[in-house]
Order: structure tokens, then sequence, then C-alpha cells
């Protein structure tokens, strides 16, 4: 359960040895030879957590963080208007101290390294707020496109910039995007904007994700449009007489139905 972590070995890449290191620094910081190389067991860590709360709860002590909100929240005079808050705070006070010396410990025992490691190193942040590893390899592979293929952001670029000023010379509205995230503004309903945007994947091969109320105003639709570095600019061409079209139909009232579009 514990290991010396002058025996450490070095790892391959950059982005562990890093992390090596911080652990290191913790450990010579505050004088630990050894350090647990991995939590206790649930049956065992679960049991002390359990004995302890017991032992609190039989001398008539709250145990716990989530307890201390009441008591911040009774100290406020809540407990006037709310009952569950109307309690002495006060022979809870040892709590908060538990707290406060908990934050004060916390300031004045770390450091940048340290808590950097943890930031990224701790089961509550790994767990809760850590991104899927799907995701994650996608993201790393597109950083290696960036540095090692730069005209392929040429050539996005290119795509565009060719996409939003067709689109403006033909008259959409694009609003002020700086991105590839292409919007087009229009005027309809939820219906008509299904019904749309149905017609722009069935009959013209052009898929677009749209924007309604709530979260725009009623009556307002958005289409968004993300070109990509393996378009053409025939591509682009081919999708601004497309919406030239799908334009006319929306205006003509042609995608105004009962029954909307089922994908």
């Amino acid at each position: 359960m514990f290991f010396d972590v002058s025996q450490i070995p070095r790892c391959p890449t950059k982005e562990i040895q890093v992390r090596e290191t911080y652990l290191r620094k913790f450990a010579e910081r505050f004088g630990f030879k050894n350090l647990p190389s991995e939590t206790w067991h649930w049956s065992i860590a679960g049991f002390l957590i359990g004995i302890i709360m017991l032992v609190l709860i039989y001398f008539g002590n709250h145990f716990g963080m989530s307890s201390n909100l009441r008591s911040l929240c009774s100290m406020t005079g809540i407990g006037k208007r709310i009952s569950f808050f109307d309690w002495d705070w006060k022979s809870q006070r040892w709590n908060l101290v538990v707290v406060l010396g908990a934050m004060i410990g916390g300031f004045i025992s770390s450091n940048e390294d340290v808590v950097e490691y943890l930031r990224y190193n701790m089961r509550s942040q790994i767990f809760a707020k850590s991104m899927p590893m799907p995701l994650v390899l996608g993201a790393l592979k597109r950083l290696e496109l960036l540095r090692s293929k730069p005209e392929m952001k040429d050539n996005l670029w290119n795509v565009v910039n060719a996409l939003q000023n067709g689109l403006k010379a033909e008259g959409f509205n694009i609003g002020k995007t700086q991105s590839p995230v292409t919007p087009v503004y229009m005027n309809g309903s939820i219906g008509e904007a299904t019904n749309l945007i149905y017609d722009m994947r069935e009959n013209h091969d052009i898929f677009c994700s749209m924007v309604v109320y709530p979260v725009v105003p009623k009556g307002i639709i958005i289409l968004r449009l993300i070109p990509t570095a393996v378009h053409t600019l025939e591509d682009v061409k081919y999708t601004i007489e497309a919406f030239r079209k799908a334009y006319v139909k929306l205006k003509a009232g042609e995608y105004m139905s009962d029954k909307i579009a089922a994908f």
C-alpha cells in the first residue's frame, strides 16, 4: 500500500514526468519518505468513516462539511422564517473551526506545484470533470494536424471566407461570426425550421443544425453551418445555391405544415 517515492521510475512522456515532479515535491515538502500508492479499499475506509460518524452522533455532534451550511444559514437569522434553521448553531462552533482549519491548512501548507498536481489527479476531479477519452484523443490528433499540416488550416479559412462572403453577397444575415462556424439567420416558426433542415439534408445532402426558441426569440431561426478543411470551393457554391433555393421556399410558405418532418 506504500512505496518509496525515491524509487518512482522515470516515465517516457513529458506530461507524466511533470506529474512525478509534483509528487516528489509534495513528499519532500512535508518530509514524507513514503506515500500511499492507492486509496484504501472501501471496506476499510468506509468502515472507519462510519465509525467516526457514529461516535460523533453518540456524543451529540453533527459531522461533515455540509452541516456547516445549516449553521451558516442559522447565523443569518433565517431560522425566524424556516424552522429547519431555527437551532443553536453555537453548539456546533467546533465544526466551523474544522472547516476554517481545513481552509487555512490547505492555503499555508501548499504551493503552486502541489495545487496543480492535485487539481489534475484528485479522484473527485478526474471522475467529475475529466473529458471522455475519445474527445481527448480527437483533440490531440487535431493539434497534431495543426502543427504538422498548416496547409489544412489555410484551406479551411479559404473555404470559410468563400462561404461567408458568398452568403452575405446573396443577402443572408450571418451576424458577426469570427470563427468557421457560420450562422444563417432567418425568420420562421419551429415547424418551418424543422422542415427546412429536413429538406436540406434529404434533397441537397447538406447537414446543418438549427437553433430556435427559447434559445433565440420566437420567430427567429438560426441555421449553423460548419465548414471543414476537406470541403472545396465547389462545395461552397453548391451550398450557397441550396440556401438560396431554400430561402425562396421559406418565403413562399412551402415549409409551413401541420406535420413536422420526422428524422
